[in-house]
C-alpha cells in the first residue's frame, strides 16, 4: 500500500571516474568491485555517460586495427573509449522519491523494446550527484524483499 522509496533502500556511495582517467585503471577498478558499469563524470563532476563492459569490449576489439594496442591502451582516457558505446541510452535518471515497485516498470517496459536499460541512476531530480544505482541485477533482490518493501 505504501512502498518504500528508492532512497534510502538503494542509497550507497557511488564510485565514479573522470572522463580523463586511464581506461586501464578504470578497468582494474571495475574488476576489483565486480562492476559491469561505472558512471563517468567531467571535470566539473557532471555526469557524461555510463561506461559499460560492452563498450570496453567493443573498444578492445578495435585495438588490433589501431596498431596492436598495448601502447594505446596505457594512455587512453575513458572519453576515447566512450566513442565505442552502444547507439542507444542504456540508463535513465530517476528521482529519489520514486517508489521501489515503480522501478520494475522501467526494466520491464524497456525489455519489450530493443533498448535495454542497464541502470537507473538515482538523483534528487535529474542530472545531479548520483545517490544510488539500481541495475537489472537488483531485480531479483527487489522481488525477494517485496513483503518488506
Amino acid at each position: 500500500m505504501n512502498p518504500k522509496k528508492v532512497i534510502p533502500f538503494f542509497q550507497n556511495e557511488v564510485l565514479t571516474v573522470n572522463n580523463n582517467d586511464s581506461i586501464i585503471e578504470t578497468i582494474k577498478l571495475m574488476k576489483k568491485n565486480s562492476f559491469s558499469q561505472i558512471p563517468v563524470l567531467d571535470d566539473e563532476n557532471k555526469f557524461i555517460d555510463l561506461l559499460t563492459n560492452n563498450t570496453v569490449a567493443r573498444w578492445l576489439g578495435d585495438l588490433e586495427d589501431q596498431g596492436g594496442g598495448k601502447l594505446i591502451m596505457n594512455d587512453t582516457p575513458i572519453l576515447n573509449v566512450l566513442n565505442y558505446k552502444e547507439n542507444y541510452v542504456d540508463y535513465k535518471f530517476i528521482s529519489k522519491d520514486l517508489n521501489i515497485i515503480n522501478t520494475l516498470d522501467f526494466f520491464y517496459n524497456e525489455s519489450e523494446s530493443r533498448n535495454k536499460i542497464e541502470s537507473l541512476l538515482i538523483t534528487h531530480s535529474g542530472n545531479e550527484k548520483i545517490l544510488g544505482i539500481i541495475t537489472h541485477w537488483d531485480i531479483p533482490e527487489i522481488y525477494k524483499n517485496l513483503n518488506e518493501i
